[in-house]
């Protein structure tokens, strides 16, 4: 079973909880407890400490170098252990293919397992086999705070914009004063339409007009 460090228990009181002793669990309740003496370090197991599941563990040397840098004790009862074999044998229709400089190295399962098992005991660890892990704490968590919804934003008004006469847009000056626009064909109430006269150098419809004279 794969080791997993409650998250909680990484607090200021210095007390973690793992649940599960395989190699995993055991490496990393080693560890811990070595960085911090004083740290408390419980591993729960349901499983017997001699139970295993699976097969040889294999070891490559760039492996075996972090764990000679992290925990010197542990590397060295695995060295004495180890099998170790550098080439690799690829056998295709028939023809024995070696493959050397891959450094390698491996024991069983069980031995493994003794060895992080006497580490742990030595460093103090709490280690519980035959018992299922108690469930964690609830905790009361503050309720979540919604953030206030975005406030609408408007347009900003829109600048006066001169025809080619000077004069003031209608739609513009509408936009700018805060009243509906006035429909530009349609003439207002109190004004009355210009006349306008076609353009004398035009053959067709004019299509553009000139003021009475």
């Amino acid at each position: 079973m794969a080791g997993t460090v409650s998250a909680p228990a990484l607090g200021a009181r210095g007390r973690v909880a793992i649940v599960g002793g395989g190699p995993g669990g055991l490496y990393a309740a080693a560890l811990l407890k070595r960085l911090d003496p004083g740290r408390e370090v419980v591993l729960w197991e349901r499983n017997a400490p001699d139970d295993t599941f699976g097969f040889g563990v294999v070891l490559s040397d760039e492996t075996l170098g972090g764990i000679e840098h992290a925990d010197p004790v542990v590397h060295e009862a695995l060295r004495r252990h180890l099998v170790r074999w550098d080439g690799i044998d690829i056998v295709h229709r028939g023809v024995r293919h070696t493959s050397s400089g891959h450094g390698f190295a491996a024991l069983g399962r069980t031995r493994l397992l003794e060895i992080l098992h006497d580490r742990c005991r030595d460093l103090g660890v709490d280690l519980r086999f035959r018992t299922a892990a108690p469930p964690p704490r609830t905790r009361s968590r503050a309720p979540t705070t919604w953030s206030s919804p975005p406030t609408e934003r408007t347009a900003p008004p829109a600048r006066p914009t001169p025809t080619r006469s000077g004069r003031t847009s209608r739609r513009t000056a509408a936009a700018t004063s805060g009243s509906p626009p006035t429909s530009p064909s349609t003439p207002s109430a109190s004004t009355s339409p210009r006349p306008s006269t076609a353009c004398s150098n035009c053959t067709a419809t004019p299509s553009h007009r000139t003021s009475p004279p």
